[in-house]
């Protein structure tokens, strides 16, 4: 791929702030995009909705800079993965010391942990009062330790737009990118115990 190329259509998106001139990048990067999921899915951290999350991330954080974009793009990108990987292995850390707690605490004859405040402390809130239920919800959904300002952007804005299509364009974002943001937020949110995500969101 031309970075020549890229950088020109990364320009001519960032006059025009079309649909068409983002596909034309979106288009041009499908072997980049390609082997992001591959690395991603290769390390075995994550699956392919995680490397499109990334791949997204970066795209529109680049394509909104006033930067060289394919240089910029590529460096931007290798770092996110790496950003990434670090992640995984500090919840897997973080994970292990919980399990250790849970294993430890039952040895000692405690019915539960004493410091455990997860999913288990979430869904006693939620069973409070349907208010209480949306606001924590929605607070879970949108943890800006776990989600990015474009897709808290998109939580906000959801209940004031019919369609995923007029979201996107209130948003000048393309309509497959703020697809591919409520499909990662959907994976973080357990449907069987709060029912559908999106009746939150409409709230």
């Amino acid at each position: 791929m031309a970075l020549a190329k890229l950088n020109m259509l990364a320009n001519v998106y960032r006059i025009e702030r079309t649909n068409e001139a983002f596909r034309a990048v979106y288009d041009e990067l499908s072997d980049v995009r390609n082997m992001n999921r591959a690395i991603i899915m290769r390390a075995g951290n994550g699956d392919e909705s995680d490397a499109m999350q990334i791949f997204h991330d970066v795209l529109m954080r680049i394509l909104d800079k006033d930067v060289e974009f394919g240089r910029v793009f590529h460096s931007s990108l290798k770092n996110a993965r790496i950003d990434f990987f670090r992640k995984r292995k500090r919840e897997r850390t973080r994970q292990r010391s919980l399990d250790a707690m849970t294993d430890e605490s039952a040895d000692e004859g405690a019915a539960t942990p004493k410091v455990l405040r997860s999913d288990y402390d979430l869904e006693h809130e939620v069973l409070k009062t349907k208010e209480a239920d949306h606001r924590q919800v929605i607070d879970f959904l949108v943890d800006p330790t776990q989600v990015d300002t474009v897709t808290t952007l998109i939580v906000t804005e959801f209940p004031k737009h019919k369609t995923v299509t007029a979201l996107a364009k209130a948003l000048g974002l393309h309509h497959e990118v703020v697809k591919r943001k409520l499909h990662a937020l959907s994976r973080r949110y357990d449907a069987n115990r709060f029912g559908d995500y999106r009746d939150y969101l409409a709230v």
